[in-house]
């Protein structure tokens, strides 16, 4: 998930961005997470700027309801399908990407 482009993205009037990513915990095997979250004053500039990243970096974009705070994405990579959800913050837009554990046990212990 590191080398997709909406990690990477950097909407105008953002003054900064924050990326958080989950340990890769093999022994569990569990899903793998990263957050980015981009921090700036016009907030909806920047949610509107980071839906339309997301749908050019190949993700499909299964809901987003009008007037509502966030979209839900799917993206297939190397034959493993990955989510995400766009969220709209008071004062940063957050995109949360999953996948999917990828060994025996892949729902932990």
């Amino acid at each position: 998930m590191k080398q997709d482009g909406v990690v990477e993205f950097k909407p105008d009037g953002q003054l900064f961005t924050w990326e958080n990513d989950d340990a890769d915990n093999l022994w569990l095997c569990s899903n793998a997470n990263l957050s980015v979250s981009h921090v700036g004053p016009n907030v909806k500039a920047i949610y509107e700027a980071t839906r339309q990243d997301m749908t050019a970096n190949g993700w499909t974009e299964l809901g987003a309801l009008p007037n509502e705070d966030f979209a839900v994405y799917e993206k297939v990579s190397g034959g493993v399908k990955l989510s995400a959800v766009v969220q709209k913050q008071a004062f940063w837009v957050e995109v949360d990407m999953s996948a999917p554990g990828l060994h025996i046990g892949e729902f932990g212990f």
